[in-house]
């Protein structure tokens, strides 16, 4: 009632029950903001309601906001707070708060918020999106397609942590993580008329004001809302598990609408043997965006983003994609598909331990793409795109932890040998120990359990053990906790699999 519309409208089916019995109300934004492009940059103007729900076990005395247009890699954009009122109280300035550089913005609270109370804080802001985009990131306007990307553009709700309290600083907001709680969101964006909009969640409702169109989403649990607009996408619509997929490429680029079309065949049949493996995708719907200037993908709820296989070189001379390049292709779409149970639906908190998500995702993109294409085609992907990754960290200074609390220390190169590497041949490790069966039904009884609840390393590793009856201490030690694994123990893992 306080949103105006059904806060669940996004989900479907068994998720519509979940999220209604989860323990802890979940925030909720109400975003009322409209786009027009401007001689050299964007803008949009907007107002900002938060429904705030403590959930933390104290009482807090302030909150946070992140403000991330105004990080210096997004050049000349950047996001006033114009206006700021805390439960019906207007704060005089609310510059008083900034920090960081203006990345932060405090919020006092009057009276300390108890364990369980609710505040309402409603922000007025203006946002400018500058012309150029961070290499893909996902703020600015695309020069390789002209589309506006909204990723993170308001005031967002900072991360709180049982420990550490407010987490307000991103470690790299541009990365398309975004650094916000789980909340549900009613959003209205008003934009020129002539914009097509690609947007989380699913949208209720659409008019026309003037030369403007006014759409209204409902989105969540997700962990933030992003938009792109273009004046021309090419989309393929399909149908998979009952939930509408369509996939959104630029139309001005010769190979989009192909793009768009394959892409659409491999999300509704990744979609498909997932819901059917792992439980029922949660969402109504599910959008892919076709980015040029993007060398993987990313994710978020019901919306991810893959690169352009064509962008990447995958073109033969015959204008069609080289096998190669289509393999590749489909196993990013596998793998941002499976961050919708692996990092989605079941959360885990990401700067701590990323393998917890991306590990397990990418190991299940290759066993899709074995199902698919047979276990010949899937090795020998594997062993490129995994194995000769984490070989060249091991042959460069030795293994590295793969659950460590931060990855930042890592090079780019060991970064990827380590995430993309280490940690699913070390998933793959599990899979051989306790076979299929056990494998596939502890995934499925771990995505149900933590189904919109945050989990932990221990909680997946109890998932494999109670499933297999085995005692996977020793192997899960070696692969996530230690740095001594060696290329022998890769060689036995890839021998034992042939």
């Amino acid at each position: 009632a306080a949103l105006g519309v059904d806060p669940l409208g996004a989900l479907r089916g068994p998720a519509r029950r979940t999220v209604a019995d989860l323990d802890d109300p979940l925030d909720r934004y109400r975003i009322d903001a409209r786009f027009a492009p401007r001689r050299g940059a964007g803008v949009v103007t907007g107002e900002v309601r938060l429904d705030f729900t403590n959930r933390t076990p104290g009482a807090l005395d302030e909150l946070v906001f992140v403000l991330p247009p105004n990080l210096g890699a997004y050049g000349d954009s950047g996001l006033a707070v114009e206006s700021l009122t805390v439960a019906g109280e207007e704060v005089a300035d609310p510059e008083d708060g900034l920090a960081y550089d203006g990345l932060v913005l405090r919020v006092p609270l009057g009276d300390a918020l108890r364990p369980g109370a609710a505040v309402p804080v409603d922000l007025a802001f203006a946002t400018t999106v500058d012309f150029g985009q961070p290499e893909g990131g996902f703020f600015g306007r695309s020069p390789e397609t002209e589309t506006w990307f909204l990723g993170a553009w308001y005031p967002l709700l900072a991360t709180h942590e049982p420990t550490a309290g407010w987490v307000p600083v991103p470690d790299g907001t541009n990365s398309g993580e975004s650094p916000g709680e789980v909340a549900f969101y009613d959003v209205t964006l008003s934009a020129p008329g002539d914009l097509e909009v690609v947007a989380s969640g699913s949208e209720v409702a659409t008019h026309e004001e003037g030369d403007a169109t006014v759409r209204r989403f409902v989105a969540g649990p997700t962990s933030a809302f992003f938009a792109a607009l273009d004046a021309g996408f090419a989309t393929a619509e399909g149908e998979s598990v009952g939930a509408t997929v369509r996939v959104h490429a630029d139309g001005d680029l010769a190979a989009g609408a192909a793009e768009a079309e394959l892409a659409l065949g491999y999300a509704e049949s990744v979609l498909a043997v997932f819901d059917d493996r792992f439980g029922a995708y949660p969402l109504r719907e599910l959008d892919v965006l076709v980015v040029p200037g993007l060398g993987g993908g990313a994710a978020t709820a019901g919306l991810v983003f893959v690169g352009s296989p064509t962008a990447w070189g995958g073109a033969g001379s015959d204008g069609d994609l080289t096998d190669g390049a289509a393999a590749l292709f489909e196993l990013v779409v596998a793998h941002e598909l499976g961050h919708q149970w692996w990092g989605m639906s079941v959360r885990s908190d990401y700067r701590a331990h990323t393998f917890l998500s991306e590990g397990v995702a990418h190991y299940l993109a290759f066993v899709h793409y074995g199902d698919v294409h047979g276990e010949r085609a899937a090795r020998r992907l594997l062993e490129r795109i995994v194995v000769a990754p984490y070989a060249e960290v091991l042959a460069a200074g030795g293994d590295e932890v793969a659950d460590r609390a931060g990855l930042g220390d890592l090079s780019p190169a060991a970064y990827g040998g380590i995430v993309y590497g280490k940690a699913p041949l070390g998933i793959m490790a599990v899979h051989q120990v306790v076979g299929d069966e056990a494998f596939f039904a502890a995934l499925a009884s771990y995505a149900d359990a933590f189904a919109f609840r945050p989990s932990v390393p221990a909680d997946l590793l109890a998932a494999f053990e109670d499933a297999s009856g085995e005692d996977l201490g020793d192997l899960w030690a070696l692969w996530f906790g230690s740095d001594d694994v060696t290329a022998a123990d890769v060689d036995a893992l890839l021998d034992a699999a042939s």
